[in-house]
């Protein structure tokens, strides 16, 4: 097992360089080394030379320490970053990004594309809303905080902001309260980086007041230059002049204070359930004297100064007096070497993507060298390999060339076997592929007759009624108004190209044998068996306007595939016009049940319809009468079972011929044909889930 690998936290403020090495060993984290690193100025200071400076901290950092097999991470100050914490409404995980780049895009005050921004999520179990964070550094921020360690070739792997390192540290560290939320208050040189820890939450601000704001005070009360006031101040607890010196910081003392009760108060008014229960200090700005006890007083909480490391144990080598002598500066780093160990919470890491990949690539080259020489050996085994199968062939050309040709017929011999056994199998594998060709489609009738009869049910609401004349008598007194629809006969036809012409033909003569209903009637009589059918179903129709015929009209194409035509012939008591509306929900129904239920595994890809003829009635086959058995439009009777015809008035059935079930003459039906496609997928669509029968 390989040895767990060290990472140095790298923290540059403004007064030093702050770096912690961490390891983890079986559990837990060892500090072996750290470094404080004083700069002669402070970089803020107009007249100091910021890069100048950075670079000679670093040499010096690198010339006392090991920094071999070491990953680096580094902080960015949090004046120089932006951080935006939104609520994202409860929405599906896959649109979060999207809803986070838009966010993004509204609330980063930079243009997007000159930043690196960078988001994750904070997970609440107890509320339903997701709190995400935004974090977002100027690309040339990043740069040129990058370009010193890039001078002394120092790989950089982790670039944090220093406000989300400071959470990581009080997250790792343990130093967190267990209810409640806790407030770490980090004064630096020019600024204060507050950080709230509550639960899984985080939430940052940065403040623009540090210790040198306390400096610049003593020196305006006393005139004195910023070295001296600097020494004053650190001096003020043993001083002759305390009580002045406190006098003159005390306005300091009280924009801190009311800066931390401002941001304290916008936190608890974005989360009302959520009560402070203790402060953390941290930063050289606390060992100011007083300022703890200030803090405490005005905030009304528990200020606790950190003076040490909870779940960090120090090497041999690391002096702990000189260890908690710099624990309040040593935070950042701390929290930075935790993430770069893999033990953060907060992993976002703002290094720019173009580093990233170099990185990467950088890596992969020795994996790409031993691939070149791998490559390298394998064509100077080949050429190896053909050299000596020349030599061998050039000792005795004609003996080796009559064994080179009996080893290729002997598998000439063998290849003819092959292609021989290959055609056998292939005449074989022909039966028994037409066998199982015969069973496609077997699941496509049941849905097909379903798809049909759900269209029909759809589009003549009455149909249920038939089985009930009283009822619907009473529901539609008007027996032209009676939507209900008698199917004579549904013919089907297998079309493998449903691109070929006359696809949508209303033609008979075009169609394959009847699926249902017998025989056909023909419109004025001649031929026909079959009995007409009442069922429900939806058809989709593409309509011709009233009174315009389309039998046998060849239709466009209906697209590439393959499918079944199906012509369905019916009859039904409305009207031709309504007849023609009716097509209509024949067509929306057909179109939506296929879609809703089927999918692409059924398509209704062509419809059309038409109008046979009026007042004749479905002429030339048997049909179900109001009376009894069957009968044809000469009025003869077949069979002894059925309905016998009703009386309607003075009127009889020899008078208007055979009657339906709510005593309407069937001379009065209008008939009408439809032809439709449907188009399915695969052999016996085998993606349909069977069809449920279930107890009525």
């Amino acid at each position: 097992m390989a040895a767990p690998r060290s990472v140095w936290g790298i923290d540059i403020g403004q007064c030093a360089l702050k770096a912690i090495k961490l390891r983890e060993v079986e559990g837990q984290l060892m500090a072996e080394a750290f470094d404080v690193v004083e700069h002669p100025t402070i970089l803020s200071e107009p007249q100091a030379d910021r890069e100048a400076l950075i670079r000679q901290a670093l040499e010096t950092f690198v010339s006392r320490n090991d920094l071999t097999n070491c990953k680096l991470a580094v902080s960015v100050s949090g004046q120089t970053s932006f951080t935006k914490f939104v609520k994202m409404p409860p929405v599906e995980a896959k649109r979060i990004p999207d809803l986070v780049k838009f966010e993004a895009e509204q609330q980063i005050p930079f243009d997007i594309n000159e930043v690196i921004w960078r988001w994750q999520a904070f997970p609440d179990p107890d509320s339903p809303d997701l709190e995400v964070g935004l974090f977002a550094i100027k690309q040339s921020d990043v740069y040129r905080m990058l370009a010193p360690f890039a001078e002394l070739e120092m790989d950089v792997e982790l670039v944090q902001m220093a406000p989300l390192a400071l959470f990581n540290f009080m997250a790792g560290d343990h130093q967190t309260a267990e209810k409640g939320a806790t407030l770490l208050i980090d004064i630096g040189a020019d600024s204060t980086d507050l950080v709230v820890a509550d639960g899984p939450r985080v939430w940052t601000r940065t403040v623009q007041l540090g210790g040198n704001n306390f400096t610049e005070a003593l020196v305006k009360a006393f005139k004195l230059s910023f070295s001296k006031a600097e020494k004053l101040k650190v001096t003020a607890a043993t001083s002759k002049y305390a009580r002045q010196v406190f006098q003159a910081m005390r306005p300091v003392f009280a924009d801190l204070v009311q800066e931390i009760q401002r941001s304290v108060g916008y936190y608890t008014s974005l989360h009302r359930q959520s009560r402070f229960v203790r402060a953390l200090g941290l930063g050289n700005g606390f060992r100011l004297p007083g300022l703890q006890k200030f803090l405490e007083q005005n905030l009304n909480m528990p200020v606790v100064r950190v003076d040490s490391f909870t779940a960090v144990q120090l090497a041999p080598s690391v002096s702990g007096a000189n260890f908690s002598e710099n624990v309040l500066g040593l935070a950042v780093a701390y929290g930075l070497a935790l993430q770069a160990l893999e033990l953060s919470n907060v992993n976002i890491n703002m290094l720019p993507g173009v580093i990233s990949a170099q990185r990467r690539w950088t890596k992969k080259r020795p994996w790409f060298a031993a691939a070149a020489v791998l490559v390298s050996i394998a064509a100077l085994a080949t050429a190896l390999r053909q050299w000596h199968d020349w030599r061998i062939l050039s000792a005795d050309p004609e003996g080796k060339q009559r064994s080179a040709q009996g080893i290729q017929s002997t598998y000439n011999g063998y290849s003819s076997d092959f292609n021989n056994v290959v055609q056998r199998i292939g005449a074989a594998d022909a039966p028994v592929k037409e066998l199982l060709g015969a069973q496609g489609y077997r699941s496509f009738w049941p849905h097909a007759i379903e798809l049909i009869s759900d269209a029909v049910q759809k589009a003549a609401p009455d149909q249920a009624l038939l089985s009930r004349p009283d009822d619907l008598k009473r529901t539609r007194p008007d027996p032209a108004q009676r939507q209900v629809v008698v199917i004579e006969s549904i013919q089907s036809e297998f079309k493998p190209d449903l691109a070929a012409p006359n696809a949508m033909s209303l033609d008979v003569g075009s169609s394959g044998a009847p699926i249902m209903g017998g025989g056909e009637g023909g419109p004025r009589g001649e031929g026909g068996e079959g009995r007409g059918m009442l069922m429900g179903g939806p058809m989709a129709m593409a309509m011709p306007s009233p009174g315009a015929s389309a039998m046998g009209g060849a239709a466009g194409p209906t697209g590439s595939g393959k499918g079944f035509r199906f012509v369905l012939t019916a009859h039904t008591p409305l009207s031709r016009s309504n007849t023609y509306l009716m097509f209509n929900n024949f067509k929306e129904a057909l179109e939506k049940v296929a879609q809703e239920r089927y999918g692409t595994d059924i398509e209704c890809v062509g419809c059309k319809s038409d109008v046979i003829e009026q007042s004749a009635g479905p002429t030339g086959m048997g049909y179900p009468t109001a009376g009894g058995g069957e009968h044809n439009m000469a009025g003869e009777r077949g069979g002894e079972s059925g309905f016998r015809p009703q009386t309607v008035g003075a009127s009889t059935e020899a008078d208007q011929g055979p009657l339906d079930q709510a005593g309407y003459p069937l001379s009065k039906y209008t008939r009408f044909r439809t032809v439709f496609i449907l188009k399915v997928k695969g052999d016996g669509v085998p993606t349909l889930a069977p069809i449920e029968i279930t107890a009525g």
